[in-house]
């Protein structure tokens, strides 16, 4: 069977009768030779002819903000070809246009969905039907209602929802999975351009500034602020005062080495020449 038969059926095999349904396209062309050269047969075709006697509907728009209208054809077959019209008025401009189908090969009533964009704003409006081999001026017209839906506010689905990945193991956070981002046999696995390692490199200056930053932050700061925080006030008056005697003995020491002269004091006593001594001021 061809794809754009849909279906095709015998409808009587006597009178040599068949009923073809296309699945695309509007026209059908079918052409159908006798074998038999009796010119006393005579050949029925019958086709799904487009027509329509009457329609009604409304616009609707739904909780989730879709635009439809609710069609009901009477007594209609074949292609409906329809036009929505900017207004009321029968001559308003038309903005949208769609096609709706009825299958049945004889006419009937049939209820159908036809969407519609989002341009076919509020308000009631006139749509116009008509059967494929008709005339615009032929076009069936009403003015059809419009109903709105209050918005549906879902507050459950606009929260965050943990969800699965497609394979089980997705979206999985694990020592592992940390460990072989840690590890740099990994970062150069991807490298397959110039640009890939510049980028490679950049990152691994920019982690490792990252790193120095916090380090300095953390023992310059951090740490001190934590230590004055945490231990006595007494501990912390005697840690600087220890610090205070260390740089005063290295002071003296440093004084002590220098080749100044030392003021001393002496005392001159008077007898015989054997007797006279200076004393040095350590005595007096």
């Amino acid at each position: 069977m061809k794809p754009w038969i849909q279906s095709a059926r015998i409808y009587d095999s006597s009178s040599r009768q068949a009923v073809v349904t296309h699945a695309e396209g509007t026209n059908l062309q079918i052409s159908i030779h006798l074998d038999d050269e009796m010119e006393t047969q005579n050949l029925v075709f019958f086709h799904n002819a487009s027509r329509i006697r009457d329609f009604s509907g409304s616009i609707i728009v739904d909780s989730k903000s879709n635009r439809l209208f609710n069609l009901t054809v009477y007594e209609a077959s074949g292609k409906i070809d329809g036009s929505v019209k900017m207004s009321t008025g029968f001559g308003s401009d038309t903005i949208h246009t769609f096609t709706a189908y009825v299958s049945d090969l004889h006419a009937a009533n049939r209820s159908m969905i036809i969407p519609l964009p989002a341009i076919v704003g509020q308000g009631a409006r006139t749509i116009c039907l008509r059967a494929d081999s008709m005339a615009d001026i032929d076009s069936i017209c009403h003015v059809i209602e419009y109903f709105e839906t209050p918005l549906e506010i879902d507050l459950v689905e606009g929260k965050w929802h943990e969800m699965v990945g497609s394979c089980p193991t997705c979206n999985q956070i694990s020592f592992n999975g940390m460990m072989k981002f840690l590890n740099p046999a990994h970062w150069i696995k991807g490298i397959s351009s110039i640009g890939d390692g510049v980028m490679i490199a950049t990152d691994i200056v920019v982690y490792l500034g990252v790193l120095i930053i916090l380090y300095l932050l953390i023992t310059k700061i951090i740490y001190p602020l934590v230590q004055c925080f945490v231990c006595p006030v007494s501990l912390c008056c005697k840690g600087g005062s220890s610090s205070r005697r260390k740089k005063e003995k290295k002071k003296e020491e440093r004084r002590r080495r220098s080749p100044e002269p030392q003021d001393t004091l002496a005392r001159y006593h008077h007898g015989t020449s054997s007797d006279r001594f200076y004393s040095s001021s350590e005595y007096i």
